[in-house]
């Protein structure tokens, strides 16, 4: 099987994300939080898993992509990143990159309990699956 490149395993990542966070929140929370439709969880999703899988794949500052707001601007930045294989080579600061993480879901109105819980868990889920990509 053929490693995704970064892009295509961010993608891939997207919908589990928002799953994950939605069933976390529950529907009626993630109704009231403004959360449903119009692309405003894709756009979150991305906000988080951007970051975290390029932490992993490349040594570049997180925080570049820490404010985007728009999906569409959050592919435009990962430029050439986004064609690279998704294969773990880095190992970054876990600690910091959750902690960044988890602030970037409280700006955007996620409750501070369900940031703690849905980051460390998709930092090791990604972090898993790009070690198992081969290069």
């Amino acid at each position: 099987m053929k490693t995704p490149s970064v892009a295509d395993f961010i993608q891939e990542e997207t919908g589990q994300f928002q799953n994950e966070l939605t069933a976390d929140l529950g529907p009626q929370r993630a109704q009231a939080l403004g959360l449903v439709g119009g692309g405003v969880l894709e756009a979150i999703a991305l906000k988080v898993l951007v970051p975290i899988v390029v932490a992993f794949v490349k040594d570049v500052a997180v925080d570049a992509y820490k404010e985007w707001k728009t999906s569409k601007g959050l592919h435009a930045a990962l430029g050439p990143i986004g064609s690279e294989p998704a294969v773990a080579k880095i190992t970054p600061d876990k600690k910091a990159l959750a902690a960044a993480m988890e602030e970037s879901l409280k700006a955007e109105g996620i409750p501070a309990g369900v940031a703690e819980r849905i980051i460390p868990t998709t930092i090791e889920r990604i972090e898993r699956k790009l070690k198992e990509n081969k290069d």
